[in-house]
């Protein structure tokens, strides 16, 4: 009886982890859908109506227009590598389908007291992008982690200032905003990664600020529950 019992369990045991196993798609396809509604506009459609709005009020600009300021980190930092010191900041701190930094694990730098080391030190509201390997990842700068540059895989994209960080850097992400035309990009000329044009090239729609502020607080929001779950 404790034999066939204890079978009994496994069976429910096996049941229970196939389950578990799938949620991790679950939940990346689930980000997916908040972005593209985020960034499509259907996320807001009902705050829009109740304030008297349209989609028509959603205007396109281009990369080169937000950010004044696009460029990656150097090659050949290696000899700079520390046990301590400033963060260098590569491809494997950046995700898909979120915004915040992996900073888990760290390279640290003493860098060069140069115009190239401050060219490339990031600062608060910076956006990060994958352009090599696996492009199209963004992190977003929501406040100081200290000291910290890029290297040469990363691109690093400042805006004016005129717009919600977080929404840019949600647009970027989603699947039919930026990471949508970066990755089209990629395919159209079969390269191994992206150039720092392909950055100044994008379009961006852009809603009101107070839109933008409202689709960040519902994107957050969306996510809080799926890191929950």
């Amino acid at each position: 009886r404790i034999v066939e019992k204890l079978d009994t369990f496994h069976c429910h045991l096996d049941s229970c982890k196939s389950h578990l196993d799938r949620i991790p798609q679950i939940i990346k396809r689930f980000r997916q859908s908040v972005l593209v509604a985020a960034t499509s506009g259907r996320l807001t459609e009902d705050w829009r109506e109740e304030y008297g709005l349209s989609i028509d009020n959603w205007g396109w600009k281009t990369g080169n227009e937000i950010f004044p300021f696009i460029t990656s980190g150097s090659r050949g930092w290696a000899e700079y590598y520390s046990d301590s010191g400033a963060k260098f900041l590569r491809v494997g701190n950046l995700d898909h389908d979120t915004i915040e930094l992996d900073l888990k694990q760290i390279q640290y730098v003493n860098p060069p007291d140069s115009v190239e080391g401050k060219r490339i030190r990031i600062q608060i509201g910076d956006i990060l992008i994958s352009i090599t390997a696996d492009v199209g990842m963004v992190g977003y700068l929501r406040e100081d982690i200290g000291a910290a540059y890029i290297n040469q895989h990363i691109c690093l994209a400042r805006q004016t200032g005129e717009y919600v960080g977080e929404f840019l850097a949600y647009y970027l992400a989603s699947p039919v905003g930026g990471l949508g035309q970066l990755t089209k990009a990629q395919r159209g000329v079969t390269r191994a990664g992206l150039t720092l044009s392909d950055i100044r090239e994008l379009n961006f729609q852009i809603p009101t600020t107070k839109e933008q502020i409202e689709i960040v607080r519902r994107v957050e929001k969306l996510f809080t529950y799926a890191e929950l779950l």
